[in-house]
């Protein structure tokens, strides 16, 4: 599939920078051949497990690796082992001293202190990750499955059905306007909801995005107001994926599929990960000492204007992903070309016609510790407000872009024991990994 022109030149100035920069890299001993990523990438390509008896853990591997969605390329977001070779990396002080060297970083300074460990002193979890098996309140299996039998249920291919999490897991798919209340109604729980900020309540379209997602909540979420920190686990009816390509799909649909298995694909790879998605929030003000030209209003006094957002691998406190793996991710342009590249998220509110509706969610890419080429930004579009409500125009303007095509989600657990297993599962494979 070819990529469109922009990303190709978007791809070339990185990797021009990344070999610029590839002499400070090779003095820290994370070249290739000296055991960093590309070696670490090496040894898993070269794994080729038999497809019987699927564990947890092999589903998880052979979906990062690409060897196990039939007819399709699966890469990884990012590996727990690439992860901990970032690490190691800024511990040695390489990026320390290039951190220094930008000064001023005109686009979006990088944090990679994971903002999530100051939760750890709160002693809330009795766990270091925050995921759906963690949350204090828990979604209603009744409601789960009342919700999924007024959808089409989906059929995961052979033999990611066959696995453990295929099995324990249920997918299913409705049209556009079902699925966006069904998200709503399965995500406002007592105990939760009541505590999430206003401007966080309700369905967001992610208009623009083109990586084959279209809806999220944010209301299924731990919100700390001491540190105005808000951590969304992935859970059944918190995402929602294109059944298909929607007319206007951004970037020509370059990223989606005619049918359905783009979706599900994306869909089942967000459940077996259980990223979480970190914000800190602010005043648009305090959002320029990280962001150089905010798009947010700086004389604003709004708390929840300005957002710096991680990813947190399988819910990790103390763990934060770099978005600069998606690069090699989606492309496949080889790590020794992107491994240098950093990525930077926000959220940042924008006046629209609907007060507190419209935030723009941008995309930064950069070397080192400053994101400054803008690719890959989108509107996160409120939809459905904090009372389950439409908000015009938005949501019409949703409705038509969707037309015919159904929206695919998590729709829960094939059984109380599937959930029970699936949880299990989750914890154990962190358990292995943080030893």
């Amino acid at each position: 599939m070819a990529l469109p022109s922009a990303v190709v030149v978007f791809i070339a100035v990185l990797a021009a920078l990344r070999v610029a920069t590839s002499q400070v890299e090779c003095a820290s001993g994370s070249c290739a051949g000296d055991g960093g990523e590309v070696s670490l990438l090496q040894h898993g390509a070269r794994r080729n497990h038999k497809m019987t008896d699927l564990s947890f853990k092999d589903v998880l591997l052979k979906t990062q690796q690409g060897t196990f969605w039939p007819e399709n390329t699966l890469r990884s977001q990012v590996h727990k082992e690439f992860l901990l070779e970032l690490q190691q990396r800024v511990g040695d002080g390489v990026e320390q001293q290039k951190r220094e060297s930008w000064g001023f970083c005109p686009g979006i300074a990088v944090i990679e202190e994971p903002m999530t460990k100051v939760l750890l002193d709160k002693d809330l979890f009795n766990e270091t990750n925050l995921g759906w098996w963690s949350m204090p309140v828990q979604q209603s299996s009744a409601t789960l499955a009342e919700l999924r039998g007024q959808l089409t249920d989906l059929q995961l291919p052979f033999p990611v059905n066959t696995s453990e999490a295929g099995r324990a897991t249920t997918f299913s798919k409705g049209s556009a306007a079902q699925v966006a209340a069904m998200m709503y109604n399965a995500t406002k729980l007592r105990g939760i909801f009541e505590n999430m900020p206003e401007a966080m309540r309700g369905v967001f379209w992610m208009k623009g995005n083109g990586m084959a997602e279209e809806l999220t909540v944010m209301q299924h979420s731990m919100w700390f107001p001491e540190e105005k920190l808000l951590v969304q686990p992935q859970a059944p009816f918190s995402w929602a994926w294109p059944g298909g390509k929607p007319k206007d799909a951004p970037f020509f649909g370059q990223m989606y599929s005619d049918d359905e298995s783009t979706g599900l694909q994306n869909g089942f790879l967000y459940m077996l990960t259980a990223p979480t998605n970190s914000y800190r929030f602010s005043n648009c003000s305090d959002g320029g000492k990280i962001s150089a030209w905010p798009l947010c209003n700086t004389k604003s006094s709004d708390p929840m204007a300005y957002a710096y957002m991680q990813a947190n691998p399988f819910g990790s406190l103390t763990a934060v992903s770099n978005p600069g793996e998606l690069v090699s991710a989606v492309t496949g342009i080889p790590s020794t070309l992107t491994s240098g590249i950093q990525g930077a998220f926000t959220l940042q509110a924008l006046k629209g016609p609907v007060e507190g509706a419209l935030f723009r969610r941008t995309c930064q890419w950069g070397i080192s510790a400053c994101a400054f080429l803008d690719f890959g930004s989108y509107d996160l579009v409120k939809i459905l407000d904090g009372a389950g409500s439409p908000v015009q125009p938005y949501y019409q303007e949703f409705i038509d872009y969707m037309g015919d095509v159904p929206l695919i989600v998590w729709s829960g657990f094939s059984s109380d024991d599937s959930k029970k297993t699936l949880a299990d599962l989750n914890r154990k494979w962190i358990e292995e990994n943080e030893r």
